[in-house]
C-alpha cells in the first residue's frame, strides 16, 4: 500500500524474511558434454571457411590444377547424392543429383563473369575485403539448424558474406576453368553442405560429428603443407572453441550466485 502511511518503516523486513530466500532459482545446470555438442557446429563451419579460403589460395598460386579441383569436386558431389539418398531414401538421392547438376551450371555459366571482376582492383583491397565477408558469415551463421540458410535475414546476410567472399577470391584466379573448379566446391560447401549436415545430425549425432572431425583433420592436413604455424593456430582455435570454451562456461557457471525472495518485483499470474 504505497499510498497509505504504514505503522512500519520503509525498510522494514519481518522475521522470516531471509526464510524465504531461494539460491539459484530456476538456474539451468550445464552439462560439458551437451556444451561440447553445440560447438561442434562453430568448429566445422571455421574449419569450412579455412579450407575454402585455402582452396583458392593454392589454386591462385598453382599449387592446385583446376583437373584436379574439378575431381575433388566430381567426387564431393556424388559422395553428397550418396548420404543423401541413405538418409531420405532415393527420392533425396535424386533430388541431390539434379541440386549437383544445377550447382554445376550455375558455376560453369558465371565463371567468365568472375573470372575478371576485380581486375582493376588491388589485391590487398581484395583479400581484406573477402577476410571480412567471412568474418561476417561465421558471426552470423545459423549454428542450431533451426532454418533453412536463407530463411531468416541473419541467414540471408551470412550466405551472403560466404559468397562475396568466394566472389572476391575467384575474380583472382589465372584461368576460366580454375574460377569453375573453385565456384563449384564453395557453392557445395556453403548453399548444399547446411542442408546436408542438418539432415545427418537428426538421423546420427555420432555420424555428424565423425563429419566434423574427417573435415578437422583433412584441413588441418592440408594447411600444414602450406603453413605449420597456421595449422598449430588453426589446432589451438579448434580446441579453445570445442573444449576449452565449454569448460570455462562450465566452471564459471558453479560460481553463479542468483537469489530470488519476496524482494523480487511483482509478477502477475493467472492471467
Amino acid at each position: 500500500m504505497l499510498y497509505e502511511a504504514q505503522p512500519f518503516e520503509d525498510d522494514f523486513t519481518g522475521p522470516h524474511f531471509l526464510a524465504e530466500l531461494e539460491l539459484n532459482r530456476g538456474v539451468r545446470p550445464r552439462a560439458f558434454r551437451a556444451l561440447v555438442a553445440d560447438t561442434v557446429g562453430v568448429g566445422q563451419q571455421l574449419s569450412l571457411v579455412t579450407a575454402t579460403a585455402l582452396l583458392f589460395y593454392c589454386a591462385a598460386q598453382g599449387r592446385l590444377h583446376p583437373a584436379a579441383l574439378l575431381r575433388l569436386d566430381a567426387a564431393l558431389l556424388a559422395a553428397g547424392a550418396l548420404l543423401r539418398a541413405a538418409l531420405r531414401g532415393p527420392a533425396g538421392g535424386a533430388q541431390a543429383a539434379r541440386e549437383a547438376a544445377v550447382l554445376a551450371c550455375g558455376s560453369w555459366a558465371l565463371s567468365p563473369l568472375l573470372a575478371s571482376l576485380t581486375s582493376n582492383v588491388s589485391g590487398d583491397t581484395v583479400a581484406a575485403c573477402a577476410a571480412a565477408a567471412f568474418v561476417l558469415h561465421l558471426y552470423l551463421h545459423d549454428y542450431s539448424l533451426r532454418a533453412d540458410v536463407a530463411a531468416t535475414l541473419p541467414g540471408s546476410a551470412s550466405l551472403g558474406g560466404a559468397l562475396t567472399g568466394v566472389t572476391l577470391l575467384a575474380s583472382r584466379l589465372p584461368s576460366t576453368p580454375c574460377v569453375t573448379a573453385a565456384l563449384l566446391f564453395s557453392l557445395q560447401a556453403f548453399v548444399a553442405w547446411p542442408f546436408l549436415r542438418r539432415d545427418l545430425v537428426r538421423a546420427s549425432r555420432r555420424g555428424a560429428l565423425a563429419a566434423a572431425l574427417a573435415l578437422h583433420c583433412a584441413t588441418l592436413t592440408a594447411l600444414a603443407r602450406v603453413s605449420r604455424l597456421l595449422a598449430a593456430v588453426l589446432a589451438a582455435a579448434l580446441l579453445a572453441l570445442t573444449l576449452g570454451c565449454p569448460a570455462a562456461l562450465v566452471r564459471c557457471h558453479r560460481l553463479k550466485r542468483r537469489i530470488n525472495g519476496p524482494w523480487d518485483e511483482a509478477t502477475l499470474t493467472g492471467l
